[in-house]
């Protein structure tokens, strides 16, 4: 069964067509058709919540992580595409596809975020990105010179994946490519505005979740809701997160680098 969006829906149409067996989740209500439900949660990550399906269902499931493996030839892309300079390399994504404008965080702050982390003695950012995203990418190229390398549209998925594992470091959005990055075992930092971390971030994954300070009463609304309707307008959980917090977890994440002072940051509002 599917999760929010699309669950009442599923579990009506599993019944019209007369399965016998019909599982999925539920919540609000919204799985009774089915034979077997098992209620959705929203402070458990959602894979885990879809093992737990499966095993209600009588499926054995293991438990062990799911890693990504990534194809020889891939890797020796990598290589090249990076060349070998040191330093800690940082992979940033500011895009998300599926609901973008309410998961993705401001270009304007991933730009003066570029701009502060190419100030960093010994950092170099890899701009990450499908190719529909390079006609947007030139307000993040404001940074210091040969400090970012430009990846947006250039990759096949396995070639990110090379890219990825080669990183020090993922930032991004709650996108597939923070998804990726986790099942590589790469560290991250996340940025969330209406999702939740808590069904997103797998227990065991090594990632720092960011989300606004500020008190917000709708907050989160992307809950893969059974009954989810976007009705914001104002997209204040992703607005008021400041680039200064990112760039405290991208320290908090390295350790910090400390031969050079984080210069003050002017955000367009």
């Amino acid at each position: 069964g599917n999760r929010g969006a699309g669950m009442l829906e599923n579990a009506l149409f599993c019944a019209a067509v007369g399965g016998q067996d019909r599982i999925g989740f539920t919540a609000a209500g919204a799985g009774f058709p089915f034979t077997l439900s098992v209620p959705f949660a929203t402070d458990r990550p959602i894979a885990t919540q879809n093992l737990d399906l499966l095993r209600a269902a009588g499926l054995q499931v293991a438990s062990r992580r799911v890693r990504v493996r990534v194809a020889s030839e891939d890797r020796e892309w990598a290589r090249s595409f990076l060349g070998w300079r040191g330093g800690a390399l940082i992979a940033v994504h500011p895009f998300a596809h599926r609901e973008g404008r309410f998961r993705a965080w401001p270009l304007e702050h991933y730009a003066a975020l570029t701009t502060a982390l190419s100030s960093w003695e010994g950092v170099r950012i890899l701009l990450l990105g499908g190719s529909a995203d390079r006609y947007i990418l030139r307000s993040l190229k404001n940074a210091r010179p040969g400090r970012v390398l430009d990846a947006v549209g250039r990759t096949s998925l396995g070639q990110t994946a090379a890219l990825l594992e080669a990183a020090d470091l993922f930032v991004g959005n709650d996108s597939g490519l923070l998804h990726l990055a986790l099942a590589l075992g790469r560290p991250a930092v996340g940025i969330f505005g209406s999702t939740s971390p808590d069904q997103v971030i797998g227990l065991d994954a090594d990632c720092v979740p960011v989300c606004t300070a500020v008190e917000l009463p709708c907050l989160p609304c992307y809950r893969h809701q059974p009954f989810f309707e976007i009705k914001c307008a104002h997209i204040s959980c992703l607005r008021t997160l400041p680039v200064e917090r990112v760039l405290g977890a991208i320290m908090q994440r390295l350790s910090g680098p400390t031969s050079s002072p984080v210069p003050p940051l002017q955000v367009a509002r």
